[in-house]
This record gives C-alpha cells, sequence and structure tokens, in this order.
C-alpha cells in the first residue's frame, strides 16, 4: 500500500463512528465527581463546620446544673470525725446558674476560627475536584487513543483479510507468488495479534477510567471523541491554589489572636438556690441562695506565649516561600 493511500485510509478510518452506546468526557466527570468518597466526606466536613459555630454559640450561653451533695459523718463512742469540720451531716441540693464572661473579641476570634476552617475545606475540595478532573481526563485521553489505534487495526484487518482471499485464489492459479502470499500471512496473523494486544490494553484502561469514577460496568463501551476547553484566568487570585495560600494566613493571624485571647484574665459568674443544711439546727429553714464570681489571671507559664509566636513565625516564612515557588 502506497503512502498516499495509508494516509486516505487513515483519514477514513478516523471519522468512523464506534459501535455500541457511546459516552463523553463529561459523563465520567460527573459521575467521578458525584462517586468520589473524597470529596463526600469534604462535604460532610464542611456540615461538621457550620455545627461548630453552633456550638460555640450554646457553649457561651449561661449553663444550668442541678448539683446534690449529701454526707453523714457519724460519732460512735466519742470516735469519729470533728463535727466542727464535718458538721455531722452535710445535705445540698442545689440548682447552678453559671456563666462565663468573655468580651466580644474573644468571641469573634472563635467564630473567625470556624470560618476560615470552613473556608479551607471547601478550597481544599475544589483542589481535590480539579486534581479528580485531570485524572480522568488523561485516563480518558489515554483510553480513547487505545480506543481509535483499535479500530485503526480492524479495519486495516478487515481489508487484508479481502485481500488475502484475492490473494489466495491468485496464488492457486499461480498468478501471485507462493513465497509472496506466504509472506503477506506472516503479516496478516501479526496483525490479528496486535488486536488481541490491543483489545487487552483497551479493555484495562476503560476498566481503570471505569474504577477512577465509581462506575460499574459489565461490558466496554465505546468513547466520544473527547470536546475540551480551556479556561483562561485572567487574575491568579481566581485560583484555588492561591486561595489556599489567602487561607493559610488569614488561619496563621487568627492562631495567634487566639493565643492573645488565652492570656486575657477569666470571669466566671454564678447564682445558685437550693436546700443546704447540716441537719443541726433548724433544718425546715436551710433553704436558700447564694451568688459569685471567680477571676483567674495568669502570670507566668514558662514562656509558653513565645513559644507559640515562634511556631507560627516558622509557619508564616514557610508559607510565603512556598508562594513564590
Amino acid at each position: 500500500m502506497s503512502r498516499i493511500g495509508f494516509f486516505s485510509l487513515l483519514l477514513m478510518l478516523t471519522a468512523l463512528p464506534v459501535n455500541g452506546q457511546q459516552k463523553d468526557l463529561s459523563y465520567f466527570i460527573q459521575a467521578a465527581l458525584s462517586n468520589s468518597p473524597l470529596l463526600k466526606e469534604a462535604h460532610s466536613q464542611q456540615e461538621i463546620s457550620t455545627l461548630d459555630s453552633l456550638l460555640i454559640k450554646s457553649a457561651n450561653l449561661p449553663q444550668l446544673n442541678f448539683a446534690s451533695v449529701n454526707s453523714h459523718a457519724p460519732v460512735i463512742s466519742g470516735y469519729g470525725y470533728d463535727e466542727v469540720v464535718t458538721n455531722g451531716s452535710d445535705i445540698a441540693a442545689t440548682v447552678i446558674l453559671s456563666k462565663t464572661i468573655l468580651g466580644g473579641k474573644n468571641m469573634k476570634t472563635q467564630f473567625q476560627s470556624v470560618h476560615i476552617e470552613k473556608e479551607r475545606l471547601k478550597n481544599a475540595a475544589k483542589i481535590s475536584s480539579k486534581d479528580l478532573e485531570r485524572t480522568v481526563i488523561d485516563q480518558y485521553l489515554l483510553t480513547y487513543g487505545n480506543q481509535q489505534d483499535l479500530d485503526l487495526y480492524r479495519e486495516i484487518n478487515e481489508i487484508s483479510t479481502k485481500e488475502e482471499k484475492a490473494l489466495k485464489k491468485l496464488t492457486e492459479k499461480n498468478v501471485y507468488k507462493q513465497t509472496d502470499y506466504l509472506s503477506f500471512l506472516v503479516n496478516y496473523q501479526e496483525q490479528i495479534i496486535k488486536i488481541k494486544q490491543l483489545e487487552m490494553v483497551y479493555q484495562t484502561n476503560f476498566g481503570i477510567l471505569n474504577y477512577l469514577c465509581g462506575i460499574h460496568m459489565a461490558e466496554v463501551e465505546g468513547l466520544a471523541e473527547p470536546v475540551l476547553f480551556l479556561k483562561e484566568i485572567s487574575n491568579n487570585e481566581e485560583s484555588v491554589f492561591f486561595k489556599q495560600f489567602e487561607i493559610d494566613s488569614l488561619k496563621l493571624i487568627n492562631d495567634k489572636a487566639t493565643i492573645d485571647m488565652a492570656y486575657r484574665p477569666k470571669i466566671d459568674v454564678f447564682v445558685d438556690a437550693g436546700y443546704r443544711s447540716s441537719l443541726a439546727f433548724q433544718p425546715q429553714k436551710n433553704f436558700g441562695a447564694s451568688f459569685g464570681f471567680s477571676v483567674i489571671v495568669l502570670l507566668y507559664d514558662g514562656k509558653q506565649k513565645n513559644l507559640n509566636y515562634r511556631k507560627i513565625a516558622i509557619l508564616e516564612n514557610n508559607r510565603v516561600l512556598l508562594h513564590f515557588i
């Protein structure tokens, strides 16, 4: 076959449709995004992050508790705990309302932490989606290339089959040399072996494509010609990869604010009401109430604050270096 004839045949074969029901690239990408366990987990983590905001609100509401502590220290024949210490008996049943006083800046820092984490999870899901799309596209192009090779060799084999029948008749009539016919048969058998090899490669790569997309198929189907569109990004700040550096920066700033909050005074207020008695004198009148507050000021913690600041500074330097790589 001449070179011109071969290329004419090649152009004709590339225009031939693949038999069977075809699936296009978008079908596999959508299937991969819908079935990806990693993306489903990322979605679940975002829902948990939303609940974290509600937990912060709940934790900063007044807490109502019921407490009952009851004890009796008997004195027998003069032996027993000193009643001055134990009061003999201590019966208590109280309802306690307590509240930790947090400044507005402290609450804002907590909510900012949750917001940044939620944004990080969203961006991580977008990055995972992009990576998954790229992997599926690569595998689709590889499988489609196998399909094109297989179709080409099958068409060539059909032509060779017709040619073999014609040459066989010509050889039997001594019009065509037997040695040339045997040489043709060798090439013909090599084509058949090549087709079997291509079928195995195609089926393997098609199975990998289905596996990546979470698709379960019993039969190998044809692939449609891939149509790819390149999206031009006019501004690097629109990239999900750039967004990750921005989120990391905000997280480090908020982590520093969280450290500062830990060194502010903590104030707790409480109110309780109920019954508390030693049963020694008029126990029926020992119903009452009390209120108070506590203040905790951290004076020294072994320079943990400076060490945490140094950790954040190292992370920030790493973030800047990675951003310019």
